[in-house]
């Protein structure tokens, strides 16, 4: 039941054609094995927070800053700056210009992050980022990382880290490395030619009328001024006339 005023919709099926770009699969890794990264990778940046207060306090007293540690000066912390890092490592691969200092681990915490769209470009990403020498190797953490990363590092909802090649990360790469399968982009292997696929997307759409319902609505619209126009100039011509009679005089 329609409310009144409110205009009648059907449902509808669109095609939509489906990215072949976003169908990348993310390296599988087992549930232990993804906890045991969990917590080297906490280990590893644990000097963030404490180095962010002593920056706080540097700045309010005065202090001098202690050396910059390599969780801080070898990683990018947040998902605009992973992301801005890695797509600038992949345009130098491109470009084929030597990599400094390149990131070979991005950790992200898929399972926390919604909607899921927002971290679909990253195994394509690492992929890019990758070349002969160095592979990006990209981990999906274990649910609820997202609060303990942020936890560790005083950085609010930190879901994505991404780690240069570094001695404070020696550990955790040899673990990585041995564990990790290098993410793989399928376009690169097939043919080039591969079938269509579409999707059917099921949306809403109004009613439209036909020529003739229009057509009639019109009329009836004209026909209705009409009636109301001739009941005006009536109501205007008995107001106007004269009272018939004679006019007695009191």
């Amino acid at each position: 039941m329609s409310v009144l005023g409110e205009e009648k919709r059907k449902a509808v099926l669109k095609q939509v054609l489906e990215d072949p770009y976003l169908k990348v699969a993310w390296p599988e890794v087992s549930e232990d094995k993804r906890e045991s990264i969990f917590s080297l990778l906490q280990s590893a940046l644990a000097p963030v927070k404490p180095y962010r207060e002593s920056q706080r306090q540097a700045k309010d007293t005065g202090v001098k800053l202690p050396p910059t540690p390599g969780a801080v000066e070898q990683s990018s912390l947040g998902f605009n700056p992973v992301t801005k890092a890695l797509q600038s490592q992949a345009k130098q691969n491109l470009l084929s210009e030597p990599v400094k200092e390149p990131i070979t681990m991005v950790f992200i915490c898929k399972d926390d992050i919604q909607p899921e769209i927002l971290v679909k470009h990253f195994p394509s990403l690492c992929a890019s980022a990758s070349n002969t020498q160095t592979a990006v190797k990209l981990v999906s953490l274990p649910a609820g990382s997202m609060e303990k990363l942020s936890e560790v590092t005083g950085l609010r909802d930190l879901g994505c880290v991404a780690l240069k090649a570094h001695k404070d990360f020696d550990t955790l790469s040899k673990v990585i490395m041995a564990s990790v399968l290098d993410v793989e982009l399928p376009w690169k292997s097939e043919s080039p030619f591969t079938p269509l696929e579409v999707k059917s997307l099921t949306t809403f759409a109004p009613i439209k009328k036909s020529k003739n319902q229009l057509t009639a609505e019109k009329k009836g619209k004209e026909n209705n001024q009409k009636e109301q126009q001739q009941k005006q100039q009536k109501q205007g011509k008995q107001g106007n006339a004269k009272p018939k009679g004679k006019v007695t005089k009191p």
